[in-house]
């Protein structure tokens, strides 16, 4: 089995997000689902605890971070945009012993404004989560995504955004002023 194959779960994700920028078929909860497969993939490889196949999750998320540009989740590239940068964020957290294979993580951490994990998940992810024009006006991923944000900081043991008192009233997004 080649490296590809058995991490087909993230090339199958990012297949999906290529029909979103391109105007083809899309629905919030097929990509849900392909996001949540890739997350399930990682929690697999922690099990399995084996750096070679750590490094092919690595390399794998690389190959497909690096094949479309994303420098901005303004544009037709949000969905990439946001699932990159919590893959990348969630990788070496879920998979504590990945901090040796970072190369999907230094390299959408060179598209940050804030370096530190925290400050760019709240202070530039989230901000961008709130800009009702992105993700198509698609007020689910937009809730899927801080929900993400949210269970990542609690995965890293950092403070919950969804724990501040200015949102602890909010169901959907869409309900934000």
């Amino acid at each position: 089995m080649t490296e590809m194959e058995r991490h087909k779960a993230i090339p199958i994700l990012f297949n999906y997000i290529g029909e979103y920028e391109s105007g083809g078929k899309f629905e919030s909860n097929e990509f849900i689902n392909y996001f949540e497969n890739v997350l399930a993939h990682l929690k697999t490889v922690r099990d399995q605890n084996n750096l070679d196949i750590v490094k092919g999750v690595d390399d794998t998320l690389l190959a497909e971070f690096d094949r479309v540009p994303f420098t901005s989740p303004k544009g037709n590239t949000d969905v990439r945009y946001f699932t990159a940068h919590l893959l990348a964020t969630a990788f070496p957290i879920i998979i504590p012993m990945a901090g040796q294979f970072q190369q999907a993580y230094r390299f959408c951490s060179k598209l940050r404004q804030n370096k530190a994990d925290i400050d760019f998940l709240e202070l530039e992810l989230t901000a961008f989560l709130l800009d009702r024009g992105l993700l198509k006006k698609n007020p689910d991923l937009r809730f899927f995504f801080v929900t993400k944000i949210s269970e990542i900081q609690n995965l890293n043991h950092d403070p919950n955004i969804l724990e501040e008192s200015s949102y602890q009233n909010v169901d959907r997004l869409e309900s934000i002023p």
